[in-house]
């Protein structure tokens, strides 16, 4: 629809005539030097180059050490359970880790390593004496056990020890 367009082509759209499109007003001199090109009559202004980001590029990444974060993981859970076997796989991981951190990743996990080791050798130890600690105790109180409970059968019943004399 529309009315035809009039002989001798379109009229140019109302609008600053051409080569006048981003002329700086009069007396506020020269656009920028390295700013955008300015725009002709017809197109659309250009954009402005993309910017920087904000912050420091980001170092490129050599990839994650896996010994030193299977270190890490082991040595936190032998605080929680088998930490006689998860500390010291954790400590061997964590050692594993460190050389290879040094060696092969410019040091990319070696903090991470020896914290891996630091934990794997506290949750052992932890875990150690609570073992030791335990058969040590349950003996002794099952000698205790023993011990009070124990009432020869002498055929006097014992008033004090009514439960666990056997004459009563």
């Amino acid at each position: 629809g529309g009315t035809p367009p009039p002989p001798g082509g379109t009229p140019p759209p109302a609008g600053p005539p051409p080569g006048q499109w981003n002329q700086p007003a009069p007396g506020a001199g020269a656009p920028p030097p390295g700013g955008p090109p300015a725009a002709q009559w017809g197109q659309a202004p250009a954009a402005p180059p993309p910017g920087t980001p904000y912050g420091a590029p980001a170092a490129p990444s050599q990839g994650t050490n896996g010994l030193a974060v299977g270190s890490l993981i082991l040595g936190i859970l032998s605080f929680f359970c088998v930490g006689l076997i998860a500390g010291p796989i954790a400590i061997v991981l964590g050692f594993l880790g460190r050389k290879k951190a040094n060696e092969e990743m410019a040091g990319n996990g070696a903090g991470m390593a020896l914290a891996g080791i630091i934990t794997g050798a506290l949750g052992f130890a932890v875990s150690l004496v609570f073992v030791l600690f335990t058969f040590v105790f349950t003996e002794s109180v099952v000698n205790e056990l023993d011990d009070i409970n124990s009432d020869p059968s002498d055929g006097i019943c014992n008033e004090d020890r009514f439960w666990q004399d056997p004459d009563c």
